[in-house]
């Protein structure tokens, strides 16, 4: 199945989502890189992730404390991923550092399990095994210690071995006859050799125990990083007032006031609001029309961001959604130079187009696309981009296209227009506007969408925009005697 581009997960904003996403385990960390839609074959699995976020959200709402408890228990982790394959592996003897790190893993599951069982999250995925008997081994002693070593109680005779070499050493330290000396360092390292060997025998019986515990400590990260993951998820979600979407087998979308948080935050920082995006779209081909400015790029990277986010298990930046669940989603926007190759930007976009064109038939996704044919004269653009539209309404992908060409559409297809300026007061906004600055215009600009007939005029603001700017008037004027002009078409 064809994956979505880095650059294109870029531009919707889900790397920006996912920059936001707080793991803090290597475990969590590790599902977070490799989050990607969930397939229909694991639409239970999908289901699931859900209401474990919901669970995750709910506990968050009614108790403070949850957050630092297990956020704390999180942090302690490292990565011992390595150990284990090795026990699994190899027949090699662990050496006393990867002993520690098991030790350690281990304190940091049982401190994890504690509160998991504390908040009574009794979730399959997220039951950390039973690891006492574990922790018993690495930890002989009554007194839990986040070190590790050889301890005298794994043996007695490893017990005589070390108080005859401190016997040795305090006599090496007393004596003062060079003989005698001699003699006594031949002793120690003597008894040292004694001592490696028993510790090495100790070693390669605590990595035999381990072995055989391969599985708990494999199954123990695995649920650390869902809980980790997940955890990241549900504060993500809490903090953002995101909806938990609907995900059906039907082939209707509905996305209410949904929002993209890379481009709110981005519009926060010069203290201007993002207009939420309320949508329904159905297989077959759907299209947004609007004029320059008018957000419709911003509008297809929204749409596609939450539609994306649901079916990898997120709640959406929306007030509501319901979402197929779909073989595969893709964007694909009109900035096509990373991927050219020498080709033009048209023709790269096109070898790209047709692969998911191949895809489509197979297969039901999404597929949104900016400005198709966008760099092509306007005669031939025009006649491509609507067979193109009518050769879409033949599949059951639900197919989201935007586009600036007048006459493209038919009874088929489902039509939103961007609202754009077309109920703003033109003389207010000419009022505030100077020739150095677009912010009145996006001040007055509306760019919530409004479902049109099919035979609606794709939006002209140019000649509007290009005015209030303080273009020259003569130009201005010659250009809407063409556009009212029917030849001047």
């Amino acid at each position: 199945m064809k994956l979505m581009r880095n650059e294109d997960l870029d531009r919707i904003g889900f790397n920006y989502v996912i920059s936001k996403l707080n793991t803090l385990s290597p475990y969590g960390t590790a599902l977070k890189k490799k989050t990607g839609i969930y397939p229909k074959s694991a639409h239970a699995r999908l289901i699931e992730e859900l209401e474990n976020v919901g669970i995750f959200i709910e506990i968050l709402k009614k108790d403070k404390n949850f957050k630092n408890e297990i956020l704390h228990a999180l942090h302690t982790f490292r990565d011992i991923k390595n150990t284990i394959r090795k026990l699994h592996t190899t027949d090699d003897v662990l050496d006393e550092v990867e002993l520690f790190e098991i030790k350690s893993f281990i304190i940091s599951c049982e401190n994890l399990r504690s509160v998991i069982k504390k908040y009574k999250i009794k979730i399959g995925r997220m039951q950390i095994p039973e690891l006492s008997a574990e922790l018993k081994l690495l930890n002989p002693d009554a007194i839990i210690l986040g070190s590790f070593q050889i301890y005298d109680a794994y043996s007695e005779k490893l017990k005589e071995i070390r108080l005859e070499k401190l016997k040795l050493e305090t006599e090496l330290l007393k004596e003062t006859a060079e003989e005698k000396i001699s003699a006594l360092r031949d002793k120690r390292v003597q008894t040292v050799i004694k001592e490696q060997k028993e510790e090495d025998r100790i070693k390669r019986i605590l990595t035999e125990k381990m072995r055989i515990s391969h599985e708990k400590l494999k199954d123990s990260a695995e649920a650390v990083g869902q809980i980790d993951f997940v955890m990241a998820k549900a504060m993500l979600a809490h903090e953002n007032s995101c909806a938990k979407p609907e995900i059906t087998s039907g082939t209707v979308t509905k996305l209410q006031d949904c929002i993209n948080p890379a481009v709110r935050d981005r519009l926060k920082e010069k203290k201007l609001e993002f207009v939420p995006v309320s949508i329904e779209l159905s297989n077959g081909t759907n299209v947004i029309t609007g004029a320059n400015m008018g957000g419709k790029s911003v509008s297809l990277a929204t749409i596609t961001l939450n539609v994306y986010l649901g079916l990898c298990g997120f709640y959406v930046f929306a007030k509501k959604a319901e979402i197929p669940h779909l073989d595969f989603v893709f964007f694909l926007s009109d900035d096509m130079q990373s991927v050219s190759g020498g080709l033009s930007t048209f023709g790269a976009e096109i070898v790209i187009v047709k692969e998911i064109l191949e895809l489509m038939k197979d297969h039901n996704g999404f597929f949104a696309l900016d400005e198709f044919a966008k760099g092509t004269n306007p005669h031939e653009g025009r006649a491509l981009v609507r067979s193109f539209f009518e050769y879409l309404t033949g599949f059951q992908t639900i197919s989201l296209m935007t586009t600036h060409f007048d006459g493209v559409l038919d009874e088929r297809m489902t039509h939103y227009q961007v609202i754009g300026l077309s109920r703003a007061d033109l003389n207010e906004i000419s009022d505030q506007i100077n020739t150095k600055t677009f912010g009145a215009i996006q001040k007055h600009m509306d760019y919530r969408l409004e479902k049109s007939s099919w035979k609606s005029e794709v939006s002209k603001e140019a000649v509007r925009v290009a005015r209030m700017l303080g273009f020259e008037e003569k130009i201005l004027n010659r250009a809407q005697r063409i556009l009212e002009d029917k030849g001047g078409k």
